[in-house]
This record gives structure tokens, sequence and C-alpha cells, in this order.
């Protein structure tokens, strides 16, 4: 979805290695193809996440945004199903909200 310059890219279902990761890398792709250079991802619907996912997340959406000079925010909600190690991996790389409007506020 679009908000104003910010384009905001859901993540649903699985993130894990075999299994969402290659959605999450052609739709990020895409984002940075068409000159996007701010960019929220919102993972509300992310029901699983493993090492491979996690990978995913560094490779696709942290290396490749920096590499284009895009900036990257999360949105992991308080409710969410992504574990605790996970977000502290995730938090050393990304600023990270907990809502959408924040995410997009702050770039």
């Amino acid at each position: 979805t679009e908000a104003g310059p910010v384009r905001v890219l859901s993540i649903e279902g699985k993130l894990l290695l075999g299994n969402g990761d290659g959605e999450l890398e052609k739709a990020m792709a895409a984002l940075l193809a068409e000159g996007h250079k701010k960019i929220v991802i919102h993972t509300a619907g992310v029901s699983q996440l493993d090492s491979g996912g996690l990978g995913a997340m560094v490779a696709y959406c942290y290396k490749r945004a920096k590499d284009q000079q895009a900036a990257v925010r999360l949105v992991i909600p308080g409710n969410t199903r992504i574990n605790l190690a996970a977000q502290t991996c995730l938090g050393l790389l990304f600023e990270i909200h907990d809502n959408e409007k924040s995410a997009i506020g702050s770039l």
C-alpha cells in the first residue's frame, strides 16, 4: 500500500526458509526496482518466523535497501508471534515501531 512517498509492505503467513522468503525477496526487489526509498514492513500477519526468515529479512530487506540508499522501518505490534530473540536481532538492524503510523512518521 501507499502512504504518500512511503510504501508499506505487509507480510502474511509463515516466513521460513523455503516458505515465504521468496515472496518477500520478490516484493522487496520490486519496490526497490521502482525506485522507492521509504519502505515500512508490517509484520502483524506473520504467524511464524525461523532463522531462514530472519536471514531473508536481513538479506532482502536490510542489505538490499541499504545498498540502494533506501530507508526501511519495521512494524512489530505488541501482539506479534515473532519471538523476543528474533525481535532483538531485527532491532539491531532496523528501527522498530509498534504501529504503522509511527513507522511512517519516522521516515
